[in-house]
């Protein structure tokens, strides 16, 4: 099992070395719920699964900044452990708090939301080289799955 944690932690390492060689992109949109209102064409970020999200939280936790990128609320109602909350429609404005030197994975509800598409493009676009969109089932199969989550209390 180790093994192929590390194979994966080292793919995403050389898809992240090979992200300078590819086109621009294009201008990101405004995030939806819809699938589809995120162009994913040259898109300067990639889609992995949340087993993949697990790998580089459970042995590269110290490298790998998570970003929920969901309202206030449905952070409130479950989380990555140690993710920090940045609503889409604000990351723009807060690339500041987001460090340049680490992998940052972003996140939402899945498959059926596109937020999360959506910030990792932005993020892209503002030269952050490492940007991985956890794809699937989002925060709702990381926490069917058991891996770490926290609820903050009412």
């Amino acid at each position: 099992m180790n093994k192929v944690l590390n194979i994966t932690f080292a793919l995403l390492f050389i898809a992240a070395m090979f992200k300078g060689c590819q086109a621009p992109a294009a201008q990101a949109e405004e995030p939806g719920d819809a699938p589809g209102s995120v162009s994913h064409q040259a898109q300067d970020f990639e889609v992995i699964s949340v087993d993949q999200a697990y790998a580089l939280y459970s042995q590269h936790a110290e490298k790998v900044l998570f970003i929920d990128v969901r309202s206030q609320a449905e952070y409130a109602s479950g989380h990555i452990e140690g993710a920090v909350h940045i609503p889409a429609r604000e990351i723009a404005q807060r690339l500041d708090e987001i460090p340049a030197d680490r992998y940052v994975v972003v996140y939402c509800d899945g498959e059926g939301c596109s937020r999360s598409a959506y910030a990792a493009k932005v993020l892209a676009d503002h030269g952050y080289g490492s940007v991985y969109e956890i794809g699937g089932g989002g925060i709702i199969e990381w926490m069917y799955q058991g891996y770490p989550h926290k609820q903050d209390e009412r």
